[in-house]
């Protein structure tokens, strides 16, 4: 499921990560995977909170229980390749106790605002990329490490991005030039 040229580098993404505080991983699923169990896993999403303050921010949010439909097809096991439960049962452990994931949506009018006032808790953040975006439309995340540098996250489906320690982000205001609502999943882990 995960993408073959990533196993087994674990160790360089996370010395890559350490050094430069931000790395992004490109077509991090296979794509069939991601086109049958991801996309699906996210239409069946219901009930979705909406936020809206106009001093924090305006988006919607799946509901926690999402977490499990999101695991579940993430690490949705092939019956018949024992390669692929091996691979399943690391992925499983690794990120069930190590990563809580909240779905975030943007729809024209919505983003959030930066908040130098609220530090964010120190650990790995991750942002995956659930669809392409248009730049231009915004609502593209960008998070501002301790030192105050402004760490843009790619736009591009189906990629990882992990940052360590920022201090906060924000959502880029999604104008009228959208074709449509920004996707993504952000996640968040303090035991790496």
């Amino acid at each position: 499921m995960v993408n073959p040229g990533y196993f087994g580098k674990e160790k360089e993404i996370f010395r890559v990560l350490n050094r430069e505080g931000v790395v992004t991983l490109f077509y991090f699923l296979d794509q069939e995977e991601f086109s049958q169990n991801i996309h699906p896993a996210i239409r069946r999403v219901k009930g979705f909170i909406y936020h809206h303050d106009i001093l924090k921010g305006v988006y919607a949010e799946a509901p926690s229980r999402f977490q499990d439909h999101f695991l579940d097809a993430l690490l949705q096991e092939r019956k018949n390749n024992e390669r692929e439960k091996t691979k399943k049962k690391c992925a499983q452990s690794r990120i069930q106790s190590k990563i809580v994931w909240r779905l975030m949506v943007f729809h024209p009018g919505d983003y959030i605002l930066r908040n130098d006032q609220a530090l964010l808790p120190k650990g790995i953040y991750a942002v995956y990329t659930l669809q392409d975006g248009d730049d231009a439309s915004g609502g593209y995340i960008v998070f501002v490490d301790r030192e105050g540098n402004h760490i843009r996250v790619p736009s591009f489906k189906n990629s990882l991005t992990l940052i360590k320690n920022p201090s906060s982000f924000y959502v880029k205001y999604v104008n009228h030039l959208a074709k449509g609502k920004r996707m993504f999943l952000l996640g968040r882990s303090n035991t790496f």
